[in-house]
């Protein structure tokens, strides 16, 4: 018969150890420059240190609705060739389409640019982390989900829970963070370096657009 008591406090252990995991493997994720990393920089030099948790809301219901699917089966779905090269193409032409907008709001030394994605951050989450930006739903079919699998097999369902607070930590701390410096460096900089940030951020968007359509055609 197995001693409870001495098995408890061993699983715990284990469960508790996914945490740090969850947290390295998310950053893995994270702190690769994208355009979810774009969006919040430009979003909070408008609407302030907060649109990076709110960012990360869209961003966390956007990976849950994932997780649910791949729990029921769809993760063999994102695997095929045709869906990935779907998602690809999609996220490129539209991101191609939304940086050029944002690019020529920039030169034109426009307000208001097509970057912010509306006056929701929680929604431009959402299109961030999905339809926008088909890397994130890539990214949990190759490393999320079968590390989440590990941590269940390692902790079961408490390492599986660890994993996952481990995981959302690394983006509440991490865009969080762009968030609050962005949002402070316009108050010591000033316009022009809004003007800067957008036009390397809408740049960057639209070579990474491009990358995804080039990647499906070559």
């Amino acid at each position: 018969m197995v001693n409870l008591r001495l098995y408890s406090p061993f699983l715990c252990m284990k469960g508790l150890s996914m945490l740090p995991v969850g947290l390295l493997v998310g950053l893995s994720g994270s702190l690769l420059p994208g355009p979810m990393l774009a969006y919040t920089a430009t979003k909070s030099l408008s609407d302030g240190a907060g649109v990076g948790t709110r960012v990360v809301s869209g961003h966390l219901l956007t990976e849950a609705f994932y997780l649910l699917l791949f729990l029921l089966g769809f993760r063999t779905v994102f695997q095929l060739p045709s869906v990935q090269t779907a998602l690809e193409l999609t996220g490129g032409f539209l991101l191609v389409l939304l940086a050029g907008l944002a690019l020529r709001s920039a030169l034109r030394r426009l307000e208001t640019s097509p970057l912010v994605l509306g006056s929701n951050p929680l929604v431009g989450g959402v299109l961030l982390s999905s339809v926008l930006n088909p890397t994130v739903p890539l990214w949990w079919v190759g490393i999320g989900f079968p590390n989440l699998l590990a941590a269940y097999q390692l902790g079961s369902l408490l390492g599986l829970a660890f994993w996952l607070v481990g995981h959302a930590l690394s983006d509440i701390v991490w865009f969080g963070g762009v968030s609050i410096l962005c949002a402070r460096g316009k108050k010591f900089i000033g316009t022009g370096f809004h003007r800067a940030l957008l036009l390397g951020c809408s740049t960057f968007l639209l070579t990474w657009g491009a990358f995804l359509i080039l990647h499906v055609a070559l």
